[in-house]
């Protein structure tokens, strides 16, 4: 690939693999890349060029008449006869001249994925819309409002010690029947069911299928048919009045009473209706369900054989390989435990489904979560290990909430791999996660244009930044998101390159707007017309206090009491929260009719208020804020430290919007969000 020596052939191929050998980070400094970061980085994304006519994907808008396509190489003939399939079959056939080393097709081709062929090559030309999708609600007029909840906290009268679809059920029913337009939802996406620490939906080891913990186990139709089931489940059942969810506890429970379950499915349902209707959902799923459940029982084998619970990278070397004979052998001896995890996504599915139905009555629908990436030892990079760059994780330089840096343990795509299939890894990704969702956010949707790689064994202050195709991703985006009738909302909070915003609101891609983050340079925070229309506001997310925290100092002694903060910094923040107060009472009882006597609940009722008078088009209320909540869903910088991803919610979601706040909360964001 490179000689060790030849520095000038390093950097011409790091900069066709996109890696920034300088760049600019939070507080303005140009950052110079070592030598030995930018090796690292070039030689984990290098792959072997494959010489072609043609490129292997060219992504236009739908607005362009006369599409130019590149070719490759010195062509003697003066024309090119090339053939285009659209993707509904209908054959174009046309010669072009050669001009400046590409052909002209004088076309105006439909939104879609297509296929270019010229001589023995062939490209996909995918033509996209200029925007993404957005509901009636979001066009135009003052916006509209919903809620935002952590499933695995929500509680029901009937729950086995984590939140479910009944329980997400549930609560949509009530919050949209008291205006609420849609509830967003953290990422769905499934774990490794054999390492009981592996619980952090940003960290999850696929986010092409449902976790099938979220199932609830008795509005299963195989349990309520099934005496042995239901017979178990009185010894099993985890208990519910637990303040944290066990994750060990939940996954051994559910998925011995729910193996028990497909045992009486396949007894009763084998050939009928029921069980046509699963094995359609198999067929659909094609070879990337079975990799995911062939992913799931080995990981379980591996556990119960040799006490294994880590990813793929600690197992036996002959299971490592999707493609080996030893994973060949496996699936033959195990062909029903891998269709019991097929069962398991079928059931997860169709319960998602029937809450997202009790949601879209409120208008949007529910509002699903991407993360990032995904375990660098998950299912999804064992089946398809040549997508993702392996000896490297992404992160953040460091900031001034992470002096350090961070590294989030997460494996990227490799953009050069991704463009050689045509992106249709980014394009399954998309539509498994609009699948029942009216609106998705991508979390760090920066890394639509750049991620920050990490080299394996070296601090985040030693990696860099690699460049993606943003428009080519960002026109799929808008495909998917027109084709699913999905709006998009990016969070663009961080470190955000310049003139990122601007092009995610030319897509119509919404962009976050948090309350705590808006704040001029002296420290008052910008009033409800600065916000923008093109985006969704809040208080603030999953890795933020909740506004009760904030105006406690709750968060703060939090991070004292765990170590996370020098006495010098602790009392230097505790100086800016005092400071932060003042100007938060200020700007509420100017813009938000904050009474002169500050209650917890009367500061959650003037903040949303605040935001509502915003033209922010989606407001998103955060549950913790309603249920005047303290403790941290995550805590930034730890991972034993606290029990992230783990606190339960005080009360039923049944009873959660009958709650007086939650009440007057809906209310008042009827009166200023009403419809025109």
């Amino acid at each position: 690939m490179i000689s060790d020596d030849d520095a000038e052939s390093l950097d011409r191929l790091a900069r066709r693999l996109g890696i920034e050998r300088r760049f600019r980070d939070y507080f303005g400094r140009e950052i110079v890349v070592s030598r030995a970061t930018v090796e690292t980085l070039t030689r984990a994304a290098w792959i072997a060029e494959e010489p072609s006519l043609l490129d292997p994907v060219l992504v236009v808008p739908e607005n362009v008449a006369t599409i130019v396509v590149p070719l490759n190489g010195e062509l003697a003939a003066p024309a090119l006869d090339w053939r285009l399939t659209l993707e509904d079959g209908t054959l174009i056939q046309g010669r072009s001249p050669v001009v400046g080393g590409a052909i002209r097709i004088e076309h105006r081709l439909p939104l879609g994925y297509h296929t270019l062929a010229a001589r023995d090559a062939t490209m996909a030309l995918i033509v996209v819309p200029l925007t993404a999708w957005l509901p009636p609600e979001l066009e135009s007029g003052p916006g509209t409002w919903g809620f935002a909840l952590q499933l695995y906290s929500l509680r029901s009268r009937r729950d086995w010690g984590i939140g479910d679809f009944g329980a997400l059920r549930s609560f949509a029913a009530q919050a949209c029947e008291s205006g609420a337009r849609t509830i967003g939802i953290n990422p769905l996406h499934a774990p490794n069911l054999a390492d009981p620490q592996a619980h952090s939906p940003y960290d999850p080891a696929s986010r092409l299928w449902l976790n099938p913990l979220y199932i609830d186990v008795e509005a299963v139709e195989d349990f309520s048919e099934s005496p042995q089931a239901q017979h178990a489940a009185q010894s099993v059942r985890p208990p519910d009045a637990a303040a944290l969810v066990d994750y060990g506890c939940v996954a051994n429970a559910k998925l011995q009473i729910l193996t028990l379950c497909f045992d009486s499915f396949l007894e009763r349902h084998r050939d009928d209706a029921r069980g046509r209707a699963f094995q359609s959902f198999v067929e659909r799923g094609g070879t990337a369900l079975r990799d995911y459940a062939t992913f799931c029982a080995l990981a379980e084998h591996i556990r119960a054989t040799t006490g294994i619970q880590g990813g793929w990278s600690t197992w036996p070397p002959g299971y490592r390989d999707r493609a080996g004979a030893a994973v060949a052998g496996f699936e033959r001896e195990a062909a029903q435990r891998i269709a019991f995890y097929c069962y398991l996504q079928w059931i997860a599915d169709t319960q998602l489904r029937s809450a997202a139905e009790a949601t879209a009555r409120g208008g949007i629908g529910l509002y699903r979560d991407l993360a990032v990436g995904t375990g660098a030892d998950g299912a999804d990079s064992w089946a398809a290990p040549e997508v993702f760059v392996r000896g490297v994780s992404i992160g953040a330089p460091p900031d001034p909430l992470n002096a350090a840096g961070q590294n989030w343990g997460l494996t990227p795509f490799n953009p050069a791999v991704l463009r050689r299939k045509a992106y249709a890894p980014f394009v399954s990704l998309l539509r498994a996660n609009m699948r029942h969702a009216g609106a998705l956010r991508i979390d760090h949707v920066m890394a639509m244009q750049r991620l920050f790689w990490i080299p394996h064994g070296r601090p985040a202050g030693e990696g860099t930044y690699v460049r993606y195709p943003l428009d080519d991703l960002l026109g799929i985006i808008a495909l998917e998101s027109t084709r699913q009738r999905c709006a998009v909302v990016g969070e663009d909070l961080g470190t955000v390159p310049d003139g990122f915003r601007e092009r995610l609101a030319e897509r119509r891609i919404f962009g976050c707007r948090l309350l705590f983050f808006e704040r001029e340079p002296d420290g008052r925070f910008r009033p409800p017309a600065a916000y923008p229309p093109d985006a969704l506001t809040s208080t603030g997310t999953h890795d933020m206090s909740s506004l009760p925290a904030w105006w406690t100092g709750a968060d703060l002694e939090l991070r004292e009491r765990l170590g996370l903060s020098t006495p010098e910094a602790a009392h230097s923040a505790r100086t800016d929260r005092e400071r932060g107060r003042v100007r938060l009472i200020e700007a509420l009882r100017t813009w938000g009719d904050l009474p002169d006597e500050v209650t917890l609940e009367a500061l959650v009722e003037s903040a949303y208020r605040f935001l509502a008078r915003s033209p922010a088009r989606l407001l998103i209320v955060q549950l913790e804020d309603v249920l005047l909540q303290s403790a941290p869903v995550n805590v930034p910088g730890t991972r034993d430290e606290y029990p992230n991803w783990r606190p339960r919610l005080p009360i039923d979601a049944e009873g959660i919007m009958q709650t007086p706040l939650a009440q007057r909360l809906a209310a008042i964001l009827r009166g200023l969000r009403a419809p025109p």
